[in-house]
């Protein structure tokens, strides 16, 4: 019983780790150019809640958000 379930796990282990080494050369591709593209110094956001009360009476709310960016993705030519 013991070595079949030892067997089990190993073969599952070995089936699930080369899935994960497996490396598609389209996935990488859409990976750079989605880490190439330019993310700006902002972040904006428009928000728009409908608020129903108990009385099933409705009010809105919109709220628009704007984030500055305190991070950036370091590249060689960073001075410190």
């Amino acid at each position: 019983m013991t070595k079949k379930l030892l067997i089990g796990l190993t073969l599952g282990l070995s089936l699930m780790t080369s899935n994960a080494l497996a490396d598609d050369a389209k996935a990488r591709a859409i990976m750079e150019k989605v880490d190439a593209r330019d993310d700006g110094k902002t972040i904006e956001q428009d928000m728009m809640m409908i608020l129903i009360d108990k009385n099933r009476q409705k009010k809105n709310q919109r709220y628009e958000i704007i984030f500055q960016r305190f991070w950036s993705r370091r590249t060689s030519n960073d001075v410190f």
